[in-house]
């Protein structure tokens, strides 16, 4: 992961408020609304197929979360996400057994920070 990304950056936002203009604050409601319903799914997908050593499920659930992670400015978990994308292709079930409960942990800050920005900012 690279060090000083942060949990949630606001700013990656403002790509959509230029686009969008007046209608910015509900498309990117509804972007959050979306990531906050996918990402315990994502999350209990990913957590079954590592427990079975299914490393193929692992690396698809991790880059499509890596995705969604990015376009929302979740760049800590995007970058968690990277990581083990790259370990689950590398087959390094010892590294990955590591750091999955990072990567839930990671997981669970993450919506916590951007319920809360959804409630309080938008």
């Amino acid at each position: 992961m690279r060090e000083g990304r942060p949990i949630f950056d606001e700013h990656a936002l403002d790509q959509y408020r230029e686009f969008w203009g007046e209608e910015a604050n509900e498309v990117i409601r509804e972007l959050l609304t979306m990531f906050l319903e996918q990402t315990p799914s994502h999350m209990d997908t990913l957590r079954a197929a590592f427990q079975v050593g299914d490393l193929s499920a692992v690396r698809r659930v991790a880059h499509t979360l890596k995705s969604s992670s990015g376009s929302v400015g979740a760049y800590a978990l995007a970058d968690i996400c990277q990581q083990v994308e790259d370990l689950a292709l590398a087959k390094d079930i010892e590294t990955l057994r590591s750091l999955v409960p990072r990567l839930e942990e990671i997981a669970l800050a993450t919506t916590q920070v951007l319920r809360e920005y959804l409630e309080h900012t938008l």
